[in-house]
């Protein structure tokens, strides 16, 4: 199934590519629109070209990480850790906290913000053995440390 879809997107590609692009940057400035109109809105603030920009940077880097992950054989998973719908903790082996002091010891903290999501990669690099989990990066969060 990964082979295929490889296979499949590269097609895509080698075949559609002006059309691919030309999409691409039309729904990149499209979000990149709406993000800065959400955080003008919440922030009460005015319209940026500097904001925009660095927007649009991180929208793009979104994009190429997302071709990227499709392009590999294997499958990746990005994970938020879910605070929302109930109490969450700290899990030294998926979640690296930005905010304690090293020498804390965080097991079963609560987790209270997320930050940056886990990436994990399942199975192999050629797509087999999908019960293989690899945490490719942690998530970031800040926990409840009182």
């Amino acid at each position: 199934m990964n082979s295929w879809r490889v296979t499949t997107i590269n097609m895509l590609y080698k075949h559609c590519e002006k059309e691919l692009n030309e999409n691409t940057e039309s729904l990149t400035e499209r979000t990149m629109e709406h993000v800065d109109q959400v955080l003008c809105d919440l922030a009460s603030c005015w319209p940026s070209q500097e904001r925009k920009q660095a927007l649009r940077n991180i929208v793009n880097q979104a994009v190429y990480m997302a071709k990227k992950f499709s392009l590999q054989r294997a499958q990746y998973k990005v994970e938020f850790p879910d605070i929302e719908r109930g109490t969450v903790r700290f899990d030294p082996s998926t979640m690296e906290d930005i905010g304690a002091d090293e020498d804390i010891n965080l097991q079963d903290s609560r987790v209270t913000c997320v930050v940056f999501p886990a990436v994990y990669k399942l199975g192999d690099e050629r797509g087999d053995n999908t019960h293989l989990i690899n945490v490719i990066t942690k998530s970031r969060v800040v926990v409840e440390t009182g």
